[in-house]
């Protein structure tokens, strides 16, 4: 469905236009409306795929030349139809100097005109559109190629044809991470797309108004700038990219609602030097993870000089295990921070290469659970562990994780040890609690838990001190009385509901246990 915003002060025409036409039928959306350019920028900003816009000229607060100005500074190309009166015509002529696309005269509003020019303005737009989203996609594929160490032997001609703004010399590079991916993703959902649309506009924003440099989407979370600049004066060049920097800072918070890690590279000269400048400029964007979020990050603040060549941690971990053993929550904790402030000292190459000793880790505390035959499920029987910590954006949120699994552990382990009983029979006590109302036998639970039947019998009767046909005897008949306390259910469905098939059965296995029939224990 097409999208129409119409903008006109006039309450009365806003209603005629929109009730002029059974727009809906011609696939139109007339929906959105607002009384000023200034209140038409907002929905615009919230709406950024709007087809056609319909605009007075003369509008308080924000007249409509105003508000051609500020969407021409947008980066959006919706098609643009004037309203006017006879005695403001000379505005119209000024409108199409801004490049409007038609107008309409009010006092000679006909139905069947208004439509058929509406419908001619979204066909022409519909072809412009199509153009520019198959140029758009071809300039796009042209500037990947840049980052890359393909050979372009018509660069230059490549450059005039696409209207690249760029120029060889003093080249810089930035990479821009999305900081919280996971909530915006979350948020999103399945109009992603659109939110990528949306931080390539606002970005362009501020490339538009400089009049240089590209903006390249590499996906959603990741988004690449290329500049250059003229100028000999390498303190200007430092201070255009300053502002550019707190430029795209300010658009995206305030545009898009988002904040960023982004990465610069060194300012070099020459096509063949943005494929150096890319790889860098990533690396840097990629310390986020240790750096923290939120940065811009120089090639000089990579330089993360580290005081010792270790690369594991394996053998460190003897006392966090001893923690773990004793359930000492705060001596355990401790070790934590030691480790991790070991593993802040390894020197790395790549920033994947800090993740290793954070899987040694990890497998370390998995093969402590799996010794001590607890059911505990760590995550890595569920997800791909690496790719789960790749996720984190940073390394303080891998070590808060980290700490948050050990916090868990201690606490069911602590659980285990006050209930007294082995995690096998605590297993089959909670399939107890959920199935005692149907008709189940050792044999079922002794499956449930994977243990033979003599070996579980065992160990269910040391644990609870009692057999299994004990323990499922005195469940039901505890669920039997707060049923005949609590309700007005009948003996025989009482009987069905707590997992007898026979009444006589129940009420002889309550009377001797309870020292009472049912009916006696319900009148009492």
């Amino acid at each position: 469905m097409y999208k129409i915003l119409l903008v006109e002060d006039e309450p009365i025409f806003r209603f005629a236009l929109k009730t002029l036409i059974e727009w809906e039928k011609y696939n139109i959306d007339m929906s959105l409306e607002a009384a000023n350019g200034k209140k038409a920028l907002d929905i615009i900003r919230d709406n950024m795929d709007i087809d056609v816009i319909i605009t007075d000229i003369n509008m308080p607060v924000m007249d409509g030349l105003k508000l051609i100005e500020e969407i021409n500074e947008m980066s959006i190309n919706p098609a643009i139809i004037v309203l006017s009166a006879y005695d403001d015509f000379h505005l119209v002529r000024q409108a199409f100097k801004y490049g409007v696309t038609d107008y309409i005269l009010k006092r000679e509003m006909e139905p069947e005109q208004v439509l058929e020019l509406v419908l001619n303005v979204i066909n022409k737009h519909n072809k412009v559109k199509k153009s520019h989203n198959q140029v758009k996609k071809d300039k796009n594929k042209f500037l990947k190629s840049l980052l890359s160490d393909r050979e372009n032997n018509d660069i230059n001609q490549d450059i005039d044809d696409y209207l690249i703004r760029l120029d060889s010399s003093n080249l810089t590079v930035f990479c821009i991470l999305v900081d919280n991916f996971r909530q915006i993703e979350s948020r999103y959902k399945d109009s992603i797309k659109d939110f990528e649309r949306s931080v390539v506009r606002a970005i362009d924003q501020v490339l538009n108004r400089l009049e240089f440099g590209e903006v390249l989407p590499m996906s959603p979370d990741e988004y690449i700038i290329i500049l250059s600049n003229r100028s000999n004066s390498m303190s200007k060049i430092n201070n255009q990219i300053n502002e550019i920097l707190e430029g795209i800072r300010h658009v995206l918070f305030n545009g898009v609602n988002i904040k960023t890690s982004i990465g610069i590279s060194d300012i070099k000269s020459g096509y063949d030097q943005i494929p150096f400048s890319y790889t860098q400029a990533k690396r840097n964007a990629q310390l986020r993870f240790l750096l923290g979020k939120g940065k811009n990050i120089f090639p000089k603040d990579s330089i993360y000089v580290k005081e010792s060549n270790r690369h594991s941690i394996i053998g460190e971990e003897k006392e966090l295990l001893k923690a773990l053993d004793k359930l000492n929550k705060e001596a355990a904790f401790q070790e934590l921070e030691r480790i991790y402030g070991i593993i802040s000292t390894f020197r790395i190459k790549k920033i994947n290469d800090i993740l290793l000793p954070y899987m040694e880790l990890f497998f370390l505390i998995s093969q402590y659970i799996n010794d001590i035959d607890t059911d505990y499920s760590l995550p890595n029987e569920k997800v791909d562990f690496y790719e789960h910590i790749k996720a984190y954006e940073t390394v303080d949120e891998v070590n808060a994780w980290i700490k948050s699994l050990v916090e868990d552990i201690i606490n069911y382990l602590q659980e285990g040890r006050y209930l007294g009983i082995s995690s096998s029979s605590k297993k089959a006590k909670q399939f107890i609690e959920n199935h005692y109302m149907e008709k189940i036998t050792f044999k079922n639970v002794c499956e449930h838990v994977h243990l033979s039947e003599a070996y579980f019998s065992k160990i269910f009767a040391k644990d609870l001190k009692l057999t299994f046909t004990e323990y499922l005897t005195k469940k039901r008949i505890e669920e039997a009385k707060t049923l005949l306390s609590d309700t007005d259910m009948k003996i025989y469905e009482i009987c069905y509901s707590v997992g007898y098939a026979n009444v006589e059965h129940f009420s002889r296995t309550f009377k001797k246990i309870v020292g009472m029939s049912p009916k006696q224990y319900k009148k009492s």
